[in-house]
């Protein structure tokens, strides 16, 4: 899952971020139990987090995760424009995951 993201987020530039969290260290299992905090849920491993969310907790085909940061952006963008900008929905939103 780690290839297959660290192959598709440099044709977004600086748009995307990876973070890669790697549980076998205190400072990756502080960040998971971060997420599982914030997911309210247990979450698997390997997972892929898109702004704080789950998304994909299989891997997915690259299209498809392209697709997902495709109307993640967008989505932003035009959230920038309004007055709030909110994070949470995007999975329910944008149709990801």
């Amino acid at each position: 899952m780690a290839r297959l993201v660290e192959s598709v987020a440099p044709e977004f530039g600086e748009q995307v971020q990876v973070r890669k969290v790697v549980t076998k260290t205190m400072a990756g299992a502080l960040r998971y139990r971060e997420l599982v905090k914030s997911e309210k849920r247990h979450i698997p491993v390997p997972s892929i987090i898109l702004n704080g969310k789950l998304f994909f907790h299989v891997t997915p085909q690259a299209e498809e995760l392209r697709d997902c940061l495709n109307r993640i952006i967008h989505s932003r963008k035009s959230s920038d424009n309004a007055a709030d900008s909110r994070q949470e929905g995007y999975e329910n939103e944008q149709g990801c995951g």
